[in-house]
């Protein structure tokens, strides 16, 4: 009787920890990272990392490959829970209630943001980097010939 009592009341205590409001921020934080790096995942392997938006990810996802964008995320995250556990540690108040409050709220919009546009650019449509005409990388024109009608202009006789 006493170890099934036991069972129950550390079901309770698992239950209860579960549904705390800082296990629920940093489930939440966890949560938008990963819906924003799965959607990169099928972005890229759909349209190529020319259509990610921020380019320090497409950087290291270029120079490093995919683990390094996992890798980032993951300490991101282990980041921004470090802090809003030094801040609940501290009371939450004051200047604590920002150090992990703000970071924790701004890493949730991102990661919601970045899966949503993420989601947007791969449901556009093609199928392969190479079908896809606007992925293409075009070199920067030469901008200083200059046409007959005013000089700044870029040539168009190409």
């Amino acid at each position: 009787m006493t170890q099934s009592l036991d069972l129950v009341s550390l079901a309770v205590l698992a239950v209860d920890r579960a549904t705390s409001v800082g296990f629920l921020r940093l489930a939440t934080l966890f949560l938008a990272q990963a819906f924003d790096l799965a959607t990169f995942r099928i972005m890229v392997a759909r349209h190529g990392v020319i259509a990610e938006a921020n380019p320090i990810v497409s950087d290291v996802f270029v120079s490093f490959g995919m683990s390094a964008v996992v890798i980032a995320k993951l300490a991101l995250v282990l980041l921004i829970g470090c802090l809003c556990v030094a801040a609940a540690a501290r009371g939450g108040r004051g200047v604590w209630s920002m150090v992990g409050g703000l970071p924790l709220a701004l890493a949730i919009a991102a990661g919601l943001i970045g899966g949503i546009t993420n989601t947007a650019a791969f449901l556009r449509g093609g199928s392969r980097p190479a079908d896809n005409p606007s992925t293409r990388v075009y070199e920067p024109r030469d901008l200083t010939e200059t046409r007959a009608d005013g000089p700044g202009r870029p040539s168009r006789n190409r």
